[in-house]
């Protein structure tokens, strides 16, 4: 009995020594350098690729968010690629900014709101330029690069201070301005054909080139165009 005792601790020592032999040698693993990682990403754009760290100020060019002076937000072309719908209003995508509402689920309309203020596309500057779209136009959404969305009064920066609300009459000045940059050639091709359905029935084809030429990719051509055909959600409105 006392031998297999003996035995008994023999056999518990010869484990724990073990498990500890194991232990010390695991832990001896887990010294040493690791190989070199390098992690690629665009300091212009947050985690997410849906907002881009710096907007265009008017005068003032390109500017980090955090040192304008106004609530400022600048959609890239993913965010309208996943939430815009080309045969709705642009307003399904503007509403992502928190001083934006939709004004109208039509759309034969551009109704938004900001700050509780109404606006519409008659309020959207396309590179810097105003008064190019009305109530019922907004640019399409395929050939946008990005929006840059600056809340608060900034006539003194962008130099226009549209009026004109459309659809309650009124002479309030926008509580902001909406700039659309429109897409342009990069340094690498592109070449993208993508197709849609949506609506009652509502089709769309959309072709986006680009190329970059010269001795030092000085010059460049960006080619975004649609076709587009059916019946859209409101009953009676097509889109052709």
């Amino acid at each position: 009995m006392l031998k297999n005792k003996k035995a008994l601790v023999m056999s518990v020592l010869c484990a724990v020594a073990s498990v500890g032999f194991v232990m010390s040698a695991s832990a001896e693993t887990m010294h040493g350098n690791l190989d070199e990682v390098v992690v690629e990403g665009s300091k212009d754009v947050l985690p997410g690729g849906n907002v881009r760290t710096t907007a265009k100020l008017g005068v003032l060019g390109d500017k980090s968010v955090m040192d304008i002076p106004y609530s400022e937000m600048s959609m890239t072309a993913k965010a309208v690629e996943t939430y815009g719908d080309p045969s709705q209003p642009l307003a399904n995508v503007l509403m992502n900014n928190p001083s934006i509402r939709t004004s109208t689920t039509s759309p034969m309309y551009t109704d938004f709101s900001m700050r509780g203020i109404n606006m519409n596309g008659n309020h959207m500057m396309l590179n810097g330029v105003p008064s190019l779209f009305y109530q019922f136009t907004t640019p399409p959404s395929h050939i946008i690069d990005r929006i840059d969305i600056t809340s608060g009064p900034n006539a003194g920066v962008n130099g226009v201070n549209m009026s004109n609300n459309g659809t309650n009459s009124g002479a309030t000045p926008a509580p902001g301005t909406i700039n659309i940059v429109t897409k342009r050639a990069t340094d690498t091709p592109v070449n993208r054909y993508t197709q849609t359905f949506s609506g009652r029935g509502n089709a769309g084809e959309f072709i986006d080139v680009g190329r970059r030429f010269g001795e030092k990719n000085e010059w460049g051509i960006r080619v975004n165009a649609e076709y587009m055909e059916g019946g859209l959600a409101l009953p009676g409105a097509e889109k052709n």
